[in-house]
Formats: structure tokens, C-alpha cells, sequence
């Protein structure tokens, strides 16, 4: 039947990738220990069924503008609306729905143990939990004080003995201050299962 060549297909593409990272891995003389850790990650990974991104479906960059820009506003324009700041931009510009949708918005998946963000790193987006559970550890505690010029001198100490936990779960926002000012991470975020985010550019 159609479904199993489907699978027949799918199985073969796997073999192929697989045999392809062992020459890889090989011609790069990777030492042993570490090449089984990635093979192993490879093998694990292409066995969770990810959702689908825009990214996956390049039929949708043939359609015309406007379309995408419709379909962009479906897919992002309730997750926009969920978050008070958001929604009074959009009363305020009746274009600016439609425009951070197309513009500044992209579906991304991150698998469990994946990092979203790591600590000292330069925030450029904000994130929404769409689905998944996440855990944001912050490692980094920043504390302004004036130099002696009177200039503000941030200094930051590394809080490895004693981290804050805190769970991120489906319709929580991470990093919404990124939107307001220049920002280094001062944790991370990681996937502890599949997890579907929406990001914006900010």
C-alpha cells in the first residue's frame, strides 16, 4: 500500500543519515565516547514526531503575499492577544496585528534537554509556551552600582552553589523584558519534554 512505501521511504532516509554521521564522525577522528553520545542523540531525536513549522512546508512561500500575511495573522494573532501589552499595541495600530504576525513571528520546537537560552547570552527574543513543560534556571545575579564617575557599572556574580528554579509551562511568556531594553540572559531555559514556542524578534 501508499503507507507502507511511506514507511518503507522514511526508514531508508533514516539508514542513510545515520550511515552518512558515521562517516562523518569518522573522517573527523571524533573520539569514540563522543561520537556514541551523538549517535545516540540522532537516533532518539528522529524518533519524536516534532509539529510541523512553517519552515517544514516551502509550498507556503509560493503563495501570494497577502495570503501569508492572512494565514501568518491566523496562526499568531491569538497568542499576540493573550499578553496585555500586545493587545493594547494592536487597539492602538490596527495594522500592527497582522504585521508582527507576518514580520516578527516564527513557530519553533525544541526536543527534551534542549536549550532555548543559556546565561550571559544577548536576548533576542521573547517566547511563548504554546505546549510542552520547560524549567528556567537563573545562574547569574546582575547588581547595578555607581562607579566612581557616578556612571552605573552593572556587575555580575554566578550563582552556580545556589540556583532559582522555576517551572515554564504551556501559555506562559519567557523573556518579555527583551522587548523593553538591551538584555543578556541571566539563565536558562530548557525543554524537559517537547515543546512547541512561538518567538518574536524583538
Amino acid at each position: 500500500s501508499a503507507k507502507m512505501v511511506r514507511v518503507q521511504t522514511v526508514n531508508t532516509d533514516k539508514l542513510q543519515q545515520m550511515e552518512l554521521l558515521g562517516r562523518f564522525l569518522t573522517n573527523h577522528k571524533v573520539p569514540l565516547p563522543l561520537a556514541e553520545r551523538v549517535r545516540r542523540q540522532v537516533r532518539e531525536r528522529s524518533n519524536v514526531k516534532m509539529p510541523l513549522t512553517i519552515d517544514d512546508l516551502p509550498s507556503l512561500k509560493q503563495l501570494p503575499l497577502a495570503l501569508r500575511q492572512e494565514l501568518s495573522c491566523s496562526i499568531f494573532g491569538k497568542t499576540l492577544l493573550s499578553h496585555t501589552v500586545f493587545y493594547l499595541w494592536c487597539l492602538c495600530d490596527d495594522s500592527a496585528l497582522e504585521d508582527l504576525s507576518f514580520r516578527a513571528l516564527e513557530l519553533e520546537v525544541f526536543t527534551r534537554n534542549d536549550d532555548v537560552f543559556v546565561a550571559r547570552q544577548e536576548a533576542k527574543k521573547t517566547f511563548y509556551v504554546r505546549s510542552g513543560r520547560l524549567q528556567y534556571t537563573k545562574e547569574v545575579e546582575t547588581e547595578v552600582k555607581a562607579g566612581s564617575d557616578n556612571r552605573e557599572v552593572h556587575e555580575s556574580r554566578s550563582l552556580a552553589d545556589k540556583p532559582t528554579k522555576i517551572s515554564v509551562n504551556a501559555k506562559d511568556w519567557a523573556s518579555m523584558i527583551a522587548i523593553w531594553c538591551t538584555w543578556h540572559y541571566v539563565g536558562r531555559l530548557h525543554a524537559l519534554d517537547t515543546a512547541d514556542l512561538v518567538s518574536i524578534d524583538v
